[in-house]
């Protein structure tokens, strides 16, 4: 059976999930890059390492997002937002962003490879990679769709 998810649906996704993929459009061309995120029920905020498509991004600031979650090949969810894109530059909103991040992502890191990381030390000081940026997209339309059998 294929559907539409309603936006209850569709915001528990976005919230739930920390992977996605920023879609934009470069002339003709339309690319997918891997992102982490944290979702605040406004803006998607997303850990980026590549610079070029960074640039590219720029130049035109309307994106989306793409969220799936695969169970099976008959048995999956996605979810698609569009917004517009902002670089976050100020150095205190970048270290609260990172923070968020970080936190969302390593507990399911830690979850997913059993590694032993040390989640008790103070996140406080974190500091942005240098190669790494911090974007935030405000999602003005969402939709999904699912796959069950």
């Amino acid at each position: 059976m294929l559907g539409e998810l309603n936006s209850s649906q569709v915001e528990n996704i976005l919230y739930s999930e920390f992977k996605g993929h920023i879609g934009y459009a470069e002339k003709s061309d339309v690319s997918l890059l891997p992102v982490s995120y944290v979702y605040d029920g406004v803006y998607i905020h997303a850990l980026v390492n590549s610079f070029k498509k960074i640039d590219i991004m720029r130049n035109s600031s309307s994106v989306y997002i793409k969220v799936d979650i695969k169970e099976s090949k008959r048995n999956w969810w996605s979810v698609t937002g569009w917004g517009e894109l902002e670089e976050i530059k100020n150095v205190e909103q970048q270290s609260s962003i990172f923070q968020k991040v970080f936190r969302r992502i390593i507990p399911e890191i830690k979850n997913e490879t059993a590694t032993k990381l040390d989640m008790t030390s103070k996140t406080e000081n974190i500091i942005l990679p240098s190669k790494t940026m911090l974007l935030k997209i405000k999602l003005t339309k969402k939709s999904g769709r699912f796959q069950m059998p």
